[in-house]
């Protein structure tokens, strides 16, 4: 059990990496430099990718025990659909504020 929720936590880390990765070039945009500051989101980032691993395990644990490579890519798929449905649930376009969360989201 633990190794499958490490796994699919390191598949939502990949996934939010490569986000940071793919943003590089907007780091000296102002809500960017604002984020990298935040304590507050870096414990959001990181409370997503343990809840992805330990919600990967809950939805999928028993169908693919012991088959890594799924579990890697359902745990890095886990944060996406989830920050999917949270928007979509919201029904409303999310607007750069104060809150944290909603620029997470985005």
């Amino acid at each position: 059990m633990i190794q499958f929720i490490l796994v699919a936590m390191f598949g939502a880390f990949v996934q939010e990496f490569s986000h940071w990765y793919e943003k590089r070039k907007e780091l000296d945009n102002e809500m960017f430099t604002r984020l990298m500051k935040s304590k507050i989101y870096w414990v959001i980032v990181l409370a997503m990718i343990l809840v992805s691993g330990i919600g990967t395990y809950l939805l999928f644990g028993q169908d693919i025990m012991g088959k890594n490579k799924a579990i890697f890519v359902i745990g890095a798929a886990f944060p996406l659909i989830f920050k999917k449905t949270v928007k979509i649930a919201a029904n409303r376009d999310v607007e750069l504020g104060d809150n944290l969360l909603e620029i997470y989201f985005q």
